[in-house]
């Protein structure tokens, strides 16, 4: 099942939960990552998700961002995960391609009807999408190509059954835009799921050298966050699992100030969450989720007794060839409410993006990801990978050089 992930990854840590539980589900075979959507104009976005695909191993994942950019320092966790310290190559977001080019590449790439969009942020490049015209990654427009690719669309967003939440009023005239002319089904996740589900915890637990842990640490300590992303993210890849459901079908109505209420309707094609398990449950899936070690496989499903998703089988032809998502495609391996930028966590310094090269260490001389257990595979683009154990440093050593020449063949 091929994802693409919408983000507004800048103020808030949840995000990097969300991403980081997209990689152990991708890991564990539920999902593939075909490319990451940066919906904030701030150039240090983009690295922090490079930072964190590269430690997840998968470094080339085409990260596209919303343009121009701002110009800002970076904000909160930013400083700390982009200024050397944890391996990436994508210094700025100034270095990466339209996040609408993006969007167009990635979805023309993909058989039709099979792509998951998980918006995680503010809609303001998904209109850009529905507004975009046939170009050379398409003879589609936006609605017909996003008619054409996309299976459904799962957003964190709004409140059910009325609500006046951030991703919302935010960019209010593009949530508007999308939410009434998206052509397929959309689900919602109000912010009253993730909103007392708390998740980043157990982060302690793994090593220092994870960039998910340091940007937890940076933002609250080893209080957590709310999950608002995560939950998101979970269900879009597993469905219910035991551990959410859909209400009846209906349409979400936003006024001109990003407030939503809910209207049902027999012929409606969106939807919202609704729980069917306990905060502790849900949270108990997301820390597992989240401190999985990199490439390590690890239960697939949701509430015990439940069974995930799954998402195995044949996954459409994803575009490759680096970040810009150019390239020819190739055979993919399947496998508080309002939330503004100025809230939570002590505020991190930090220098601008800094190259932190091809080491494979990374902060006190840890290895720049833990030795696991992984299962012969692929990186994620269609690299297949050594077979590793635990403690097997000379593995991991030879796994690392293996993804590095691979990009190195690959821009060449």
């Amino acid at each position: 099942m091929p994802i693409i992930v919408d983000t507004d990854i800048k103020g808030d840590v949840d995000d990097v939960g969300a991403l980081a539980i997209l990689h152990a589900m991708a890991d564990n075979g539920e999902a593939r990552i075909a490319g990451v959507i940066v919906d904030t104009a701030s150039e240090n976005s983009a690295p922090c998700v490079d930072v964190i695909n590269t430690w997840y191993g998968r470094p080339d994942i085409p990260i596209g961002t919303l343009k121009p950019h701002d110009g800002t320092a970076p904000f909160q966790y930013q400083g700390a995960l982009i200024d050397g310290t944890f391996p990436h190559d994508l210094l700025s977001g100034v270095d990466a391609p339209d996040g609408v080019t993006l969007y167009r590449r990635l979805l023309a790439a993909e058989a039709d009807g099979s792509v998951v969009v998980v918006s995680i942020g503010f809609l303001t490049v998904l209109k850009g999408l529905l507004q975009s015209s046939a170009d050379d990654e398409s003879a589609l427009d936006g609605v017909a190509l996003v008619k054409a690719k996309v299976k459904r669309m799962v957003v964190m967003g709004g409140g059910f059954p009325t609500g006046n939440e951030y991703n919302f009023y935010n960019d209010a005239a593009s949530t508007k835009l999308v939410v009434e002319t998206w052509p397929t089904p959309v689900v919602y996740g109000g912010k009253e799921i993730g909103e007392t589900v708390i998740s980043g915890r157990k982060l302690g637990q793994t090593p220092a050298s994870n960039p998910v842990r340091k940007a937890y640490d940076v933002y609250s300590g080893a209080n957590g966050r709310n999950s608002w992303d995560p939950t998101t993210m979970l269900f879009a890849v597993r469905d219910g699992a035991g551990l959410f459901k859909e209400s009846e079908p209906g349409t979400i109505v936003v006024e001109s100030n990003g407030e939503n209420s809910w209207m049902s309707s027999p012929s409606g094609i969106q939807t919202y969450l609704i729980k069917t398990a306990d905060d502790e449950a849900i949270e108990g899936v997301l820390e597992d989720l989240m401190i999985k070690a990199p490439g390590m496989q690890g239960p697939v499903g949701g509430a015990p007794g439940t069974a995930g998703r799954g998402g195995g089988g044949a996954g459409g032809a994803a575009a490759s060839g680096g970040k810009s998502g150019a390239g020819s495609g190739g055979a993919a391996t399947s496998g508080g409410g309002n939330r503004p930028d100025t809230g939570g966590g002590a505020s991190s310094g930090g220098s601008g993006a800094v190259m932190a090269g091809s080491s494979p260490t990374a902060g006190g001389g840890e290895a720049s990801r833990p030795t696991a257990e992984k299962q012969s595979g692929s990186d994620g683009c269609g690299c297949a990978l050594p077979t590793t154990s635990t403690g097997s440093a000379a593995s991991l050593t030879a796994l690392l050089a293996l993804i590095a020449l691979r990009r190195r063949v690959t821009r060449n």
